[in-house]
């Protein structure tokens, strides 16, 4: 453990309590089920001597584990950043599809009644007489058990929050210039064909989410793609739900296999 202390001293710079504190961070702890050995690939031997996981460095995904680290250390610190990823991923939401024709909005306040909420992001298409409205869930991509339902969690607060929405926007059924108003838009027409939808990052719901159909669950990184450029957020959306769809189809039926253990009858996954 002194001996990569003292080489984390040298490589990074830090205070021999700062590489005691990045050990101790990424060392494995069989009490905590919410981080893995690709989270923390420093498995400790004895009092003194730890082992270096390889495997688990190599075949982790980095980004993820640094980001739930971060979050063990500093959960306020991960809120912090998953608000600026949250910013920056509509801003250029905003650069990509705006046009003369298109108005996006990021981050609008709405009030109905007591219940206040934001619209992450609208976007109206004024030649297509099409209104976005969807809400944003900028998590980091789940790699653990624990990490997914968290994330099924986010997914289904968004929906709820669509639902919300929803009934704010129908309220203006017989008033689009009041609705274009409240959401801070410019322009003039008749009440639009509006298309709800959650924007997430890397992962876009498991199985038992109840998703309405007319709600798209789609990944941010995928309507930035650079050959999207030029294209309509609308006809991108369709597609990505296409694709979705279509990969849905194409899958065998999920199948169970029945095991006995001690008396305890359990039900685990199976593809025989």
């Amino acid at each position: 453990v002194r001996a990569l202390v003292s080489h984390i001293r040298r490589r990074s710079g830090l205070s021999r309590p700062e590489a005691r504190c990045f050990v101790r961070l990424l060392t494995f702890d069989r009490t905590d089920r919410t981080r893995t050995l690709f989270h923390r690939p420093l498995v400790p031997l004895t009092t003194n001597t730890i082992a270096i996981v390889a495997p688990a460095i190599l075949h982790s995904d980095q980004d993820g584990a640094t980001y739930g680290l971060s979050a063990d250390a500093d959960p306020g610190g991960y809120s912090r950043f998953t608000a600026k990823r949250e910013r920056g991923f509509l801003d250029d939401i905003q650069t990509v599809y705006q046009t003369p024709s298109v108005h996006v909005v990021c981050r609008r306040k709405y009030q109905m009644g007591t219940d206040e909420g934001d619209l992450d992001l609208v976007v109206y298409d004024s030649a297509r007489g099409c209104l976005f409205v969807g809400m944003a869930k900028t998590f980091v991509p789940p790699d653990t058990v624990y990490d997914v339902r968290d994330c099924n969690t986010a997914i289904q607060h968004a929906l709820d929050q669509v639902e919300r929405a929803r009934l704010w926007i129908q309220q203006f059924a017989d008033n689009a210039g009041r609705m274009f108003e409240e959401l801070g838009l410019s322009v003039e027409g008749p009440y639009p064909t509006v298309v709800y939808g959650v924007l997430t990052v890397g992962f876009i719901g498991s199985d038992f989410l109840s998703i309405p159909d007319d709600v798209s669950v789609v990944d941010l990184r995928y309507l930035l793609l650079r050959r999207f450029r030029g294209s309509s957020m609308f006809d991108v959306i369709t597609e990505y739900d296409g694709r979705v769809g279509q990969l849905s189809r194409s899958m065998a039926p999920a199948r169970e296999a029945e095991i006995d253990i001690g008396g305890y009858r359990f039900l685990v996954p199976s593809q025989n």
